[in-house]
């Protein structure tokens, strides 16, 4: 008698060989770095950590030519309400000096790689790439004696500065179309340094301070991602 042949395997549908769009938000603790330095006088140190809400966009696409692994690029950018001042006040030859400096992240964006492993309908994966940020950072000072203002300070650096990022997600498919992923990211935009000056030129006291700033952070976001095929 006549042996049936046996029947083709099928293959396990690609799911994350897609591009795709979508939302995301969650929180970040950010190092937000700051200095004042009066030269010959004294050295500010302000820097700390403040908490943020973060929330944006994000676009990408998956390459995956085996059921197993996958390799992805993914470009975002997300709007960050970090925020850090401070007041500083000394005295320098009998002269009173009150200032402050403040340094705000307001937009975060980055392009990445990813490369990770299929384990059932989720994709666990490790990032890495470029970081990009606008990181806005202000110092202003009065100097003043005995109540009567003789002098003022004040320099800006609005820039966008790049650096790096690495982090790690799992993202799950819940159905051919969507997919929600759980992410961290650790990034760096390094420092920038600016003047602050005064349009006074017939003082002894220092009329160019050198003021720096800068965001290293920790990211923990939720995002939906919709495939466009």
């Amino acid at each position: 008698m006549a042996v049936k042949a046996p029947p083709v395997p099928v293959a396990a549908p690609l799911f994350w060989n897609a591009c795709y769009a979508g939302l995301n938000a969650g929180g970040a603790w950010v190092n937000l770095h700051q200095q004042v330095t009066v030269p010959g006088i004294t050295v500010i140190d302000s820097s700390g950590t403040t908490g943020a809400f973060l929330g944006g966009g994000q676009i990408g696409c998956n390459w995956q030519r085996d059921p197993s692994w996958v390799f992805g690029l993914e470009g975002d950018i997300d709007y960050v309400s970090a925020k850090r001042a401070n007041n500083f006040a000394f005295i320098s030859g009998g002269e009173d000096v009150v200032g402050q400096q403040s340094t705000k992240l307001r937009w975060l964006s980055t392009l990445r790689a990813r490369f990770g492993y299929v384990w059932g309908g989720s994709l666990v994966y490790g990032t890495g790439g470029l970081a990009i940020g606008e990181i806005q950072s202000c110092a202003s000072a009065i100097q003043s004696f005995n109540g009567t203002v003789v002098n003022q300070f004040s320099g800006c650096d609005p820039t966008w500065r790049g650096g790096w990022t690495l982090g790690a997600g799992i993202e799950h498919a819940f159905s051919d179309k969507v997919s929600v992923k759980l992410e961290y990211l650790y990034f760096d935009l390094g420092h920038v340094g600016y003047n602050v000056i005064t349009p006074n030129h017939d003082i002894a006291f220092p009329q160019v301070w050198n003021a720096s700033a800068g965001a290293t952070g920790n990211i923990i976001r939720l995002g939906i991602n919709f495939k466009f095929n």
